[in-house]
């Protein structure tokens, strides 16, 4: 009989993080993670026994944690690999798929990814070969000034909601470079469209899509905007488990998760509005549930997501005066109002401070 694998017995929270700091890859003087025990929904729990309510990853793990779709289907396929001249049909049903849901026709090509970082490193060299140029780009998500591209660009990459995405889609139309349009850390769907560059309306020569397409599994893809743009190899990322979750979560999109995005979006924009009357909040940026506060002063971002996790509620810091909220496709209107509730009690504090 074989002998059961051993488990190896749990430690404390504190022994754990003396771990962390000790074998991480920041160090000790880094800022160190949150080591969770258990999630479910849009709750987190630490090893302290801290309930914390997740406003950040709603891109990368969109239908929250422990949905079935992602434990039933992850786990049927959880085995199984694309392989050096072997494919399945997940893979293939998925490709289609995208190539589908991507407006403008069905034209076009895709590769499958193992992250949104390596899909985005397929972009771009897909760049470099189609223009013979090295040089790239990178827009991240700001309000956005007008900016110098050059004659020598292979790429520009950029954040679907930065404001310089319709100068640099009239940059690419006119030069060889590609238009890379990243959406690896946002989630299919999430900003209330397909994909957050249909509401700039334009047309991206390269998508990239992250984690968010498989419910959070490691994942990613890379879908042109025309056929002509092609790869000279197949790739054996993007599992086919990671597949079927994606082909499910598509599918619940067209279903109505699309809609929620539109509504629980614009029911949260409407309560982050009312946090300008603060006086450090400028302005709200962003559709659907990929919104963002600008602040009116430089740092203050930092300090606002400190004091909301402390106050129970997790952000993620964009930039050093913009603060992304980011839930999840299953939260619910109450727990809007509990973290729209915590935003405002910081604010006041950091008011207070001066």
């Amino acid at each position: 009989m074989s002998k059961e694998k051993e488990i190896p017995a749990r430690v404390n929270p504190q022994e754990m993080s003396q771990w962390l700091r000790r074998y991480g890859p920041v160090g000790p003087d880094g800022e160190q993670p949150i080591i969770v025990r258990k999630a479910q929904g849009v709750w987190l729990e630490t090893e302290q026994g801290e309930r914390l309510l997740d406003f950040a990853t709603g891109g990368i793990a969109p239908l929250g944690y422990g949905h079935p779709l992602v434990k039933q289907l992850g786990a049927e396929l959880a085995q199984v690999r694309a392989g050096s001249g072997v494919e399945w049909p997940e893979r293939i049903f998925l490709m289609h798929k995208l190539a589908e849901i991507v407006p403008g026709g069905m034209n076009r090509r895709v590769m499958l990814c193992d992250s949104g970082r390596e899909a985005l490193a397929q972009a771009v060299a897909l760049g470099m070969k189609a223009s013979g140029k090295t040089r790239v780009v990178y827009l991240a998500e700001v309000p956005g000034e007008s900016v110098e591209f050059g004659s020598d660009l292979a790429a520009v990459v950029v954040h679907p909601f930065d404001a310089r995405l319709p100068q640099a889609a009239e940059f690419c139309r006119k030069s060889q470079a590609l238009l890379i349009d990243d959406e690896s850390f946002i989630g299919l769907g999430m900003s209330g469209r397909m994909f957050a560059s249909e509401w700039a309306e334009v047309k991206p020569d390269v998508y990239v899509l992250g984690p968010g397409l498989a419910g959070g599994m490691a994942f990613g893809a890379c879908i042109t905007g025309r056929s002509t743009l092609r790869w000279d190899h197949f790739g054996t990322g993007g599992s086919p488990a990671g597949c079927a979750v994606a082909l499910g979560f598509i599918t619940l999109l067209e279903q109505g998760f699309l809609e929620t995005a539109n509504v629980l979006g614009a029911y949260l924009r409407d309560r982050l509005d009312g946090l300008a009357g603060s006086g450090l909040v400028d302005q709200v940026l962003g559709a659907g549930m990929v919104l963002t506060l600008r602040f009116k002063q430089q740092g203050r971002a930092a300090g606002f997501v400190a004091g909301c996790r402390k106050s129970g509620l997790l952000l993620v810091r964009v930039g050093k005066q913009t603060v992304g909220v980011r839930p999840c496709l299953v939260v619910k209107k109450d727990e809007i109002e509990q973290a729209v509730g915590i935003m405002d009690k910081v604010l006041s504090q950091l008011n207070q401070a001066g």
